[in-house]
């Protein structure tokens, strides 16, 4: 129990960079570049356990918030008189669960306002250059790089990334208003893959931008075996 109010947060802010780079000649030159950064599960979840009761004087907030930057470059730059061949490879990677779980049987009351809120905001970058030159001459952008790992991956096919609220069964919230919301505030991703191959008599160049986002945005409110009730006497918003 509060007098005033009741402020719950679970925030998540990183930002992580990786950088590559290679340069050379000779009669032969070859050069290969690779800058990878992988987060894994990087969960973020603000939670109110199972029959918890919170009683406050004026309003109750629960947020879950990550911010999350991810950025991998790769340069491979360089030739040979006989041949040149230059490869880069990019990869970042996070799964960013971001979660509110409300209990089973709780109970919120406020005089004033519950807000409940989990926020998402990502920003997710990869850039690959390749150039190579010589008689013969061959550059790879993340064309022959590994195809589950190469370019920007938020997610995964069989582990969604989430943002998400979940209310548990008979649970009651009261107050003058209850907004409950799960939202992607906001994401910038981009993939970039640039091959460049000069040569007096063969050149090929491949270049592979990828980029796969897999993410569900949803509020739950679940029945248990006694009725789940959210109640404003202003209004609710979920």
């Amino acid at each position: 129990m509060a007098g005033a109010d009741i402020d719950l947060r679970a925030i998540s802010a990183f930002e992580v960079q990786t950088t590559a780079d290679t340069a050379g000649g000779g009669v032969i030159g070859v050069g290969k570049s690779q800058a990878t950064v992988d987060m894994g599960d990087a969960t973020t979840t603000a939670t109110i356990e199972t029959k918890a009761s919170l009683t406050a004087g004026r309003d109750v907030i629960v947020i879950a918030l990550n911010n999350h930057k991810l950025s991998a470059i790769a340069r491979a730059l360089g030739g040979g008189a006989l041949a040149g061949g230059q490869i880069a490879y990019t990869s970042a990677k996070v799964d960013n669960d971001v979660n509110v779980v409300v209990g089973k049987d709780v109970v919120i009351l406020a005089r004033g306002a519950i807000a409940v809120t989990a926020d998402s905001q990502t920003t997710a970058s990869t850039d690959s250059y390749a150039v190579a030159g010589g008689a013969g001459a061959g550059a790879d952008s993340n064309n022959t790089f590994d195809s589950t790992l190469r370019g920007t991956r938020i997610g995964s096919s069989g582990d969604h990334a989430q943002r998400g609220v979940t209310i548990g069964g008979g649970s009651e919230l009261t107050g003058t208003t209850v907004d409950i919301v799960a939202q992607v505030s906001y994401v910038d991703l981009l993939a970039k893959a640039r091959a460049e191959a000069y040569a007096f008599f063969v050149a090929s160049a491949f270049a592979d931008a990828y980029l796969d986002v897999f993410s569900d945005v949803f509020v739950n409110v679940l029945e248990g075996t006694k009725r789940t009730t959210i109640t404003g006497t202003r209004g609710v918003d979920i």
